[in-house]
């Protein structure tokens, strides 16, 4: 389950109210098994998506990174390189398991039987369990399928991966996207003919760093019209002269939606320049000559059961450098020491841009060649441009629907500048009570500066974009696992909200990722009066976790009380008044499921608790 779903699922929980399930105060005349009240009936198994998740493997091959452009469009060696002359070439091989394989080294490998446990191909798991002293960065590997069709005819080929692909489907190219971009399912969709009887499939897949894999299933007209694709993946079209809008991709752009797409272009500020509904695949092309150079935010929006999909793009018209070496200007003239909200806000947003510079780009050019020519990147520069032109506006500007706003302040302990985001809802309005989820990020290894944290540039969440709520993003003083002054940062946070934004003291929910599922138990249970609900997600441990019993039954009283000190359930007894939402993940191995589990047996036995656990 994906880091969204599982953030959507908690977000329509807590809103829907967690009701207590045992009166305060009364006893359960039957205590069931601490195991029979978290086991959950069902494990992952066969997907009934279409995904093809058993394939034969081969790899991996070189691809060296040298001779790439490391950019969203790239050339891949080991991509267009056929690694299977000797066995047919890439078009005619029809592999068997046991077939071997020479590399260019000289070594050998062979194609094998892999079955994944998911609708996504993950190559290195695969491979590595047969060789497991390979490589898995600046490679390639192949995968072979066949497909059977009782009758000839048209069908679908719909796939992600990470990174580009290559297909084949009976000897013939089909699809080649040589990218850099994680697996994200159904983001191609190309159109092919299949044959009576078998069609053989053949897949290459390239690998840079990080992820590496892919998803793909074969799809006819008939199972394109029971699949309900709500999600929608409009992107611009990069290289038009006027802004071009692509309402959406993969196989959104080939299923008849019942309501049209509504496209808004909104300058700095919020003021809409230009408005537009198309039908969804369709591209929206806008007149942008009369607009003033510089950035935009556009908002594509679909009716979709009974409420919204949303997403939003970000564009920039003219000289983005010009633009940028502005912002610059204006914050190298600040006082040494910024104290207003909005001289901290300035001074953040000249660091931010002078950390992703090679140089200065007001005497350099090039400064900024690599960043500007990768629209991935770019796109955090384009945010901070946006905020830019909003910080100049009059106090207040940016509480607004679909605004953002960087809470700032100067911290009385060690005069330190301190800030978190706030993304308020398409329909926000300031005469009214909203909901608010406040959200704490996860570790991030060496600790990074502010400016330099992942989403410290983002103006939008998911989140507030479907769901009527303010989400709030402390930053809570990075990895301090929001213990004492990063604690004091969270409540500052809150506290600076709830003056900016008309936000309902009743409806205040606490989450948290990871390290910011710790810091959940850990706020949550030393102020329990602030929050509605919490919800830890995969986060918070104890040291029964990691000390056996042995070593355990051996602990004096003060080594167990500092034990106990550091636990995230310590103060979990505050919780009486206040439903807890805890979800993990089976399989998770970098914090252990047993915590969340322990943690539930101890709860669910204290009458009185309100407690919902989710095992993913």
């Amino acid at each position: 389950m994906t880091r969204t779903l599982i953030t959507a699922t908690l977000i329509t929980a807590l809103l829907s109210g967690c009701t207590t399930t045992v009166p305060v105060g009364s006893t359960q005349k039957e205590t069931p098994s601490p195991k029979d009240q978290t086991r959950m009936p069902w494990a992952p198994g066969e997907s009934n998506s279409g995904f093809i998740r058993t394939w034969l493997v081969c790899g991996e091959f070189p691809s060296p990174t040298e001779e790439k452009v490391l950019f969203v469009k790239h050339h891949s060696v080991g991509l267009t390189t056929d690694y299977l002359a000797a066995g047919g070439g890439e078009a005619d091989i029809k592999p068997v398991a046991g077939m071997q394989v020479k590399r260019p080294d000289g070594s050998t490998t062979e194609w094998f039987s892999y079955t994944s446990p998911q609708d996504r191909v993950d190559f290195p798991p695969a491979i590595q369990t047969r060789e497991s002293d390979r490589p898995v960065e600046e490679v390639v590997g192949y995968a072979y399928a066949t497909i059977n069709r009782d009758a000839a005819g048209k069908g679908y080929l719909a796939m992600g991966s990470d990174d580009g692909i290559r297909v084949w489907l009976n000897g013939k190219l089909v699809h080649d996207n040589q990218i850099l971009r994680w697996t994200t399912p159904d983001e191609d969709v190309v159109q092919v003919s299949f044959k009576k009887g078998d069609n053989g499939l053949l897949v290459k897949v390239d690998q840079g760093s990080g992820g590496w894999g892919f998803a793909l299933r074969a799809l006819d007209d008939s199972m394109l019209s029971a699949l309900d694709v709500v999600d929608i993946r409009p992107k611009l079209d990069d290289e038009a002269k006027q802004l071009t809008v692509e309402t959406d991709s993969g196989l959104g752009r080939i299923i008849p939606a019942t309501a049209p797409l509504t496209i808004e272009v909104a300058a700095p500020g919020g003021k809409v320049v230009a408005r537009k509904q198309v039908k969804r695949g369709a591209t929206a092309v806008f007149d942008s000559d009369p607009w003033p150079a510089g950035p935009y935010e556009i908002l594509v929006t679909q009716a979709v059961h009974g409420g919204f999909v949303r997403k939003r793009l970000l564009w920039h018209k003219g000289d983005m450098l010009a633009s940028i070496n502005a912002l610059l200007d204006r914050c190298s003239n600040l006082p040494e020491r910024p104290v207003t909200r909005q001289e901290l806000q300035l001074q953040m947003l000249g660091e931010f841009m002078t950390v992703r510079a090679d140089g200065d780009p007001r005497t350099d050019p090039k400064a900024f060649a690599g960043i500007l020519a990768d629209p991935r990147k770019s796109v955090g520069l384009i945010a901070a441009l946006i905020e830019y032109k909003e910080a100049l506006m009059a106090e207040g500007a940016d509480v607004r629907p679909n605004g953002f706003v960087r809470l700032a302040w100067r911290d009385e302990i060690d005069d330190s500048p301190q800030y978190a985001r706030a993304c308020l809802p398409p329909g926000y309005d300031h005469g009214k009570k909203w909901p608010m989820i406040v959200s704490l990020h996860g570790y991030a290894a060496h600790n990074p500066p502010y400016v330099q944290w992942w989403g410290s540039e983002r103006r939008h969440h998911s989140v507030s974009l479907e769901f009527p709520v303010i989400y709030l993003e402390p930053h809570g003083r990075g990895n301090t696992s929001y213990r004492g002054i990063g604690d004091m940062d969270v409540l500052r946070a809150i506290k600076l909200a709830k003056e900016k934004f008309n936000v309902d003291e009743d409806r205040v929910y606490l989450m948290g990722y990871s390290m910011g599922g710790g810091g959940t138990w850990h706020v949550g249970t030393r102020h329990p009066e602030l929050f509605a609900a919490i919800a830890p997600v995969y986060g918070g441990w104890d040291y029964r976790g990691w000390i056996d019993d042995d070593d355990l039954a051996k602990k004096t009283e003060r080594e167990l009380f500092h034990l106990e000190s550091w636990s995230s359930f310590a103060q979990a007894e505050a919780l009486l008044t206040t439903p807890l939402l805890i979800s993990h993940g089976s399989k998770d191995d970098l914090v252990n499921v047993d915590y969340s589990r322990y943690a539930t047996r101890m709860m669910q036995q204290w009458p009185g608790y309100s407690i919902r656990y989710r095992e993913h």
